[in-house]
């Protein structure tokens, strides 16, 4: 599985996460945002590509409350693969920036 790469969006965007998943038999593919299953959400348009072999994560118009840890969970019957992505939300005013993260560094796992 390739990995997603963290990214910034300001609202009212689309954001796109992209990962290639290749395996035999053909993986299952879950999405999780935060840790909670969006698979089946409607909020999130999920594409698959067979000739690529990619499956793109769509979120359109983006909100404040899009901002999170982004997961796609591929498994067979041969093991799990995981990429993470941190979703960064800007909200322009009055023509400064701010954006909704706080500092710090944001950790990462693969299984």
């Amino acid at each position: 599985m390739s990995g997603m790469r963290d990214d910034v969006a300001v609202v009212g965007d689309t954001q796109r996460f992209e990962c290639q998943v290749v395996g035999f038999p053909t993986p299952n593919v879950t999405w999780f945002k935060d840790e909670i299953d969006i698979t089946n959400n409607d909020r999130y348009n999920i594409h698959f590509d067979p000739d690529r072999g990619t499956i793109t994560l769509m979120i359109r118009n983006v909100n404040p409350g899009d901002e999170g840890c982004y997961v796609c969970r591929a498994e067979n019957s041969e093991g799990v693969a995981t990429t993470t992505a941190y979703l960064v939300v800007k909200v322009s005013r009055m023509g400064k920036e701010f954006t909704s993260m706080t500092s710090g560094e944001i950790g990462r796992a693969h299984v």
